[in-house]
């Protein structure tokens, strides 16, 4: 079994003399021809010296110089083929090896050493030329990676999601009812609870849902969510099926908010981490937009970032491209990071929340600071205002849940959660929170009283949305999971 090593090109005057020498691995008695024996390369020598010093001569490495498996039975003649004589008077047959190979093998397996030597130089981030000192060593790595490049950055780290999913059927269903609950009253904590079975499952993303919300279209809900591959989903309730699909960002999105116009066009507003607000696309940040929030009354929507400033603008509704000066309404500076914030529901609070664990409360009317209170030693989750705008409740990365009195700016309630809580939601006076691990808690206010939980998702649980009737919870986690839960009161 014998290959011929390498395609050959040779140039001359405008014409193109193109060789193109076959790997074959059949009987030789089906192979009538073979081109001029001198033309015909049999020493690695002879190949090496003739690229060396003729321009017009390319050479292209096959795989199979670094296919230890095969033994390099390639380079020998094993059928015995007459490929003639070369103008030397030599026989052509078995490949001539350079002399520091032992055999066939033994050149491949060097080969691929040599091979594997400078592989992993390829891969981004493999090398940090500036803390290399030796001069020597630095040109070798500079011209190594100039000379073969490097392999692209890698885009996705798990498989597409399948098409055409069927929508699963209801998997589980759970009942949250009181659980170690010994000093509050008990018929009256049952007949607050709620009844959850799982609805409708969605798995389209393919990374983390890390926001959800709900818009009303005429006499039906439909929900959207956004996640850390940068896609916007648009879900149907009615039909039990995704709808529509678009990519907004090579970056992870962090939020997003959607509102009708007068003239009933539906605007969504979604937050990236490459600094802008997508409506139009609007360099709002100097970092990351973490967070957003609208304001239906006022028609404001206010921006948070990682630049440690939140932002409001004016809402957009219809023209030409959106110009920041002519939307930007007022700047509320932070002393870090911004992490989450909210508006109260008579629309005249605006609390915002931090990576060093403060919370800020802000008037809508001025945008001055009302007061500040470094509630946790963590950052800042999530934090929302009571139904009757009195209090604040905001959970942290340490654990905690704490409850901030608006008029006296002083904790009026602190206790340690079991595990840490990313995300608020009222249904009622029931506030939904959900955790790191996959669960919703069931609190009672004003009592702050624990009922129970169920467990929602495989991993982190990031958002919650509820439809305009509240008879259905949405909740999306890590698991790439949008799951619809039917809601009713016991």
């Amino acid at each position: 079994m014998f290959c011929i090593l390498i395609h050959a090109c040779n140039v001359f005057d405008k014409a193109i003399n193109l060789i193109v020498l076959c790997i074959y691995k059949i009987n030789a008695e089906s192979i009538f021809c073979f081109t001029l024996a001198n033309k015909i390369p049999n020493s690695v020598a002879d190949v090496w010296k003739n690229v060396l010093v003729n321009m017009s001569d390319f050479k292209e490495l096959i795989p199979e110089f670094y296919d230890t498996n095969n033994g390099g039975d390639f380079l020998v003649n094993s059928y015995g083929i007459d490929f003639g004589y070369r103008h030397d008077g030599t026989k052509i047959g078995d490949v001539q090896l350079p002399p520091w190979a032992e055999g066939p093998s033994d050149f491949i397996q060097k080969l691929r050493n040599a091979l594997e030597i400078f592989f992993h130089l390829c891969y981004e981030g493999a090398v940090d030329l500036d803390t290399i000192r030796d001069i020597n060593d630095r040109h070798g790595l500079e011209v190594q990676i100039m000379e073969f490049g490097q392999i692209p950055k890698q885009v996705f780290t798990l498989p597409h999601p399948k098409r055409l999913i069927p929508i699963i059927d209801t998997l589980q269903t759970a009942t949250l009812t009181v659980s170690d609950m010994t000093d509050l009253n008990e018929k009256s904590l049952i007949s607050d609870s709620i009844h959850l079975s799982e609805f409708l499952t969605f798995q389209s993303h393919k990374e983390g849902v890390c926001c959800i919300t709900v818009t009303n279209k005429g006499t039906y809900d439909e929900i959207l969510s956004v996640g850390h591959d940068g896609m916007f989903k648009l879900y149907s309730i009615k039909d039990k099926k995704p709808t529509r699909s678009v990519s907004l960002s090579s970056l992870p999105l962090s939020s997003c908010i959607s509102y009708y116009t007068a003239s009933s066009h539906n605007i969504l507003v979604v937050g990236s981490w490459d600094n802008t607000l997508t409506i139009d696309t609007l360099q709002a940040h100097e970092d990351a937009v973490s967070c957003l929030a609208w304001s239906p009354t006022r028609q404001i929507i206010i921006s948070g970032s990682w630049d440690c400033t939140a932002k409001v603008w004016h809402s957009y509704v219809s023209g030409p491209k959106i110009k920041p000066s002519e939307y930007f309404i007022a700047q509320l500076d932070h002393d870090s990071k911004i992490t989450c914030i909210d508006i109260s529901s008579n629309e005249m609070l605006l609390i915002s929340g931090t990576e060093d664990g403060e919370l800020f409360l802000w008037s809508m009317d001025n945008y001055n600071l009302q007061f500040t209170v470094k509630g946790h030693t963590g950052k800042v989750n999530t934090m929302t205002f009571d139904p009757e705008c009195k209090s604040i409740i905001s959970c942290a990365e340490d654990q905690t849940l704490n409850i901030i009195d608006i008029h006296t700016s002083t904790q009026i309630y602190h206790t340690s959660l079991e595990h840490e809580a990313l995300t608020l939601k009222w249904n009622g006076m029931l506030l939904l929170i959900g955790d790191s691990i996959g669960n919703i808690s069931l609190w009672k206010f004003p009592e702050a009283a624990f009922l129970s939980k169920i467990h929602c998702h495989d991993g982190p649980l990031f958002t919650i949305a509820i439809t305009t009737n509240n008879s259905m919870i949405i909740t999306g986690g890590k698991d790439r999971k949008v799951i619809v839960w039917e809601c009713k009161k016991e």
